[in-house]
């Protein structure tokens, strides 16, 4: 969505910037041109995609291709053999090949190679598809008008700007560390592990540094311990939580080939750590590294000041289980010289032994599913509450028979067996049906009494229970159940049971709710996250989950969310322009392993507790910083973020006096030799085109070249209490030349200088270059000037009007 509206913001603003405006040729303002001019153009205007109408018009006024009223600029005729030719003409031979491209045409009087105005013709082309993209005026209906009218009413009501980041542009000037091998790791059974960034070079008198934070989050129990060095130096602890690492070389040599190393200490395959953690999917810890000095980080898309590792513990999500039918089971108990007293009657499962368990590995997963809830629930219970016990229902119908006389049993009716050499959970019942009735239930609320089965009955058993009786048993509740024998003690006698329609499932009829929101204390800056915790009252799938905090929406994976838990941690991005604190507004797509969606009315949704988010930084307003040298003078331009937050900062920065210009929280840096004083140029912000100034800054050229630096720098205090930070990623850099006299201009042709001819017809003007060179063969500083020939044979110029007189005694 965001770049639809993009898009149609960037059509918008052109059609409503700019009058419909016929399109013609634009040959008649490249002739005075080189062919490598036009075709520098013709490469300039193809590449012209997008951008604002303010960017287009520049780009089109700079090379020269409007009027002074802001139209393209509009030719006259092309006349070649003396023939008027239309556009389509002049194209159709330009494209056959048959076609001489030496041959020359008169575009409005002046001569013109046919391989030259093909170029300028391609340039016309462009300027047609530039006007049909941008400025074509077109209507707008459906879906793209209501866009268009909501977008409206976003700039009157909010402001909108596009903004062109410039951070994927390769700083010039201070060293890059690549770090895209290392931002996201994942920890697997190893107990040490080691990363290490690309090689970057330590230079004499320039240490480099950062400050780091360690974010353990979901893997505080997991991971032991973090080390962040290069070389043999390593990070120092602050006192706030921060480290901060600075490596210095010196001041008499340089050092390349340093890395920055993290080793990260973890507990390995032990997997202790998880028993009471009740989450699962991508548990995250994180290490941000921000503030560098003298380095900009490199994450394999941008540069930046920032950046982070994220360590990566994927813990499997077990098969969450809550309700199981089983088989059809028959037993048979027989009692022999010997009388066996005890009838295990299977229910969930029909065999067991110490090796592998229960037989059933539906009802293995059914158990364990309550281990995890119960778990969960209690470990996030308040201080003095009461355990939470799982409660579960079974149903059964068995048909019990027996070959003695013994007409019924009388007793208790079927029940869990508390014992320690069998692995059956007691029951602690709250109810218990036999044939629909509900029987009494003992003290202990393990049995039920008063149960009546007669011989060769079909009774059909619903009991509900807890896990309260439960101990230190395998499992959360009974597989099979117990009774004492049922056709008296009688040798060489047996009895059978046959099972049917035998369910369990798990009670539940609570929806879960957010029980705290909370985070580490701290001030967190754009670019870093906030790892927050939410508590909820049970254990809940977060896999579908949508979260907004602070009035944005952002998914689970937005976020890098756990899949379940009774906790969720949140690792949310503080955003360039954000809040001073951070709220979770709420949830939606959470529920429970029953199905029952997070219930959040009771949720109060307060900002969470001594965290305070830093944002609006001046050091991350800068998009884009040029900066080039020509004919004397350092030029530059700035871009900056036009949020209205960013706007406010600017505009309340500085207030002039007078018709002095508006100062910007910015300024350049200009350094070409650590030892001399570097230069500052303030940036002016131009309120009513809201764009940003830089004066241009004459710098003569000298006996030798010198390579300048410039590191654009932003004040993130006040005009009177200033805090000035550099904005590294932006740094750029441009060479002035050293000064070289002119000592000899050379005339030679444009091409062909071997066997070049010189017509000396009226129709045909000679295409000649002038070279002009130093003493020792070097391209002068200065190439413009007046100058004579030495050979009057060639040609005369006349030195006051600059008119060559071509004498044709001699070529040359």
């Amino acid at each position: 969505m965001k770049k639809r509206i993009l898009s149609i913001l960037l059509v918008c603003c052109m059609v409503l910037t700019m009058h419909p405006t016929a399109v013609f040729a634009a040959v008649s303002d490249s002739l005075g041109n080189t062919p490598e001019e036009n075709q520098a153009i013709l490469d300039q205007l193809s590449a012209l995609t997008g951008g604002s109408s303010d960017q287009v018009l520049s780009m089109l006024n700079a090379l020269g291709l409007l009027d002074q009223d802001g139209n393209f600029k509009v030719d006259q005729t092309i006349t070649l053999d003396g023939q008027v030719l239309t556009l389509a003409a002049v194209m159709e031979l330009l494209e056959n090949p048959a076609t001489d491209l030496t041959r020359i045409a008169d575009v409005d009087g002046t001569p013109v190679a046919l391989g030259d105005l093909k170029t300028m013709i391609q340039i016309e082309q462009e300027l047609q598809r530039i006007k049909d993209t941008y400025f074509s005026g077109r209507e707008f209906t459906g879906e793209a008008l209501e866009n268009l009218n909501s977008l409206m009413e976003q700039l009157e009501l909010q402001g909108i700007s596009l903004q062109y980041s410039a951070s994927a542009t390769s700083p010039v000037g201070v060293e890059t560390v690549d770090m895209s091998s290392m931002m996201s790791q994942t920890l697997e059974d190893l107990a040490n592990n080691i990363w290490s960034s690309g090689t970057f070079t330590v230079y004499g008198g320039k240490p480099v540094g950062f400050s780091y934070r360690i974010q353990k989050g979901q893997l505080s129990d997991y991971i032991t311990d973090v080390e962040v060095s290069i070389g043999e130096t390593s990070g120092v602890a602050q006192g706030d939580g921060s480290y901060k690492l600075t490596y210095d070389v010196g001041s008499t040599f340089s050092l390349g080939g340093c890395k920055i190393t993290v080793k990260v200490t973890t507990k390995g395959d032990n997997r202790a750590w998880l028993e009471n953690s009740y989450s699962y999917g991508d548990l995250l810890g994180m290490i941000e590294f921000y503030d560098a000095e003298n380095l900009v980080f490199y994450d394999g898309a941008a540069y930046a000041d920032h950046c982070q590792l994220k360590l990566k513990k994927t813990v499997g999500v077990p098969t969450m289980q809550t309700s199981v039918s089983a088989p059809n089971y028959e037993e048979r108990y027989e009692s022999t010289e010997t009388i066996q007293g005890d009838m295990y009657i299977p229910l969930l499962a029909n065999g067991y032994n110490i090796g592998e368990g229960a037989n059933n590995q539906d009802f293995v997963a059914l158990s364990d599913t309550i281990r995890i809830l119960e778990g969960a629930r209690n470990s996030v219970l308040p201080s003095g509450s009461s355990l939470f016990y799982q409660p579960y229902q079974i149903d059964a119908s068995i048909e019990f028979n027996w070959s003695t006389d013994v007409e019924a049993y009388n007793g208790p009716a079927p029940y869990g067996y508390n014992s320690d050499t069998q692995p059956h959970a007691p029951f602690y019942l709250t109810e218990y049906k036999l044939n629909g009735t509900s029987l009494n239930l003992s003290d202990d609320r393990t049995r039920a009494l008063g149960c009546t089965i007669k011989r060769g009955e079909t009774v059909n058993i619903s009991l509900q229970s807890t896990t309260q009786n439960r101990g230190n048993q395998q499992y959360w509740l009974p597989f099979r159940l117990y009774l004492k024998n049922v056709y008296g003690e009688i040798q060489n006698s047996y009895a059978t049971t046959k099972n049917s329609n035998v369910t369990a499932k798990l009670l539940d009829a609570d929806a879960p709710t957010i029980q705290s929101v909370t985070a580490p204390a701290g001030i967190y800056a754009s670019g870093q996250h906030v790892p927050i915790t939410v508590t909820f009252s049970e254990f809940v799938n977060l896999s579908n989950s949508t979260v907004t905090i602070n009035g944005e929406e952002y998914t689970a994976a937005e976020l890098s969310m756990n899949d379940y838990g009774v906790t969720a941690m949140l690792w949310y991005p503080v955003q360039d322009a954000d809040d001073t604190t951070v709220t979770v507004n709420g949830m939606t797509g959470v529920e429970d392993v029953f199905g029952h969606p997070l219930d959040t009315a009771l949720y109060q949704s307060n900002s969470i507790a001594d965290v305070t988010l830093k944002s609006v930084l001046m050091r991350n307003a800068p998009t884009v910083l040029t900066a080039d040298y020509d004919n004397g003078k350092a030029s530059f331009t700035m871009n900056a973020n036009m949020e209205q937050v960013y706007k406010t900062v600017y505009s309340n920065y500085h207030t002039p006096a007078g018709t002095d210009p508006k100062e910007a929280p910015f300024c350049l840096e200009l350094r070409y030799d650590s030892a001399v004083e570097p230069i500052h140029l303030q940036v002016y912000l131009d309120t009513e085109k809201e764009a940003f100034t830089i004066s241009d800054y004459a710098i003569a050229p000298s006996a030798f070249d010198r390579t300048y630096t410039v590191t654009l720098q932003a004040n993130e205090g006040t005009k009177a209490d200033p805090d000035w930070v550099n904005v590294l990623p932006l740094t750029r850099q441009f060479t002035v030349a050293k000064k070289v006299s002119a000592h000899t201009v050379t005339i030679v042709p444009e091409a062909d200088s071997a066997d070049y001819t010189i017509s000396l017809g009226k129709t045909t003007r000679p295409t000649l270059k002038a070279e002009v060179l130093g003493a020792g063969g070097e391209t002068a500083s200065y190439t413009t000037g007046k100058w004579s020939s030495s050979d009057t044979l060639i040609a005369t110029i006349n030195e006051d009007t600059g008119v060559v007189a071509t004498t044709g005694t001699k070529v040359g």
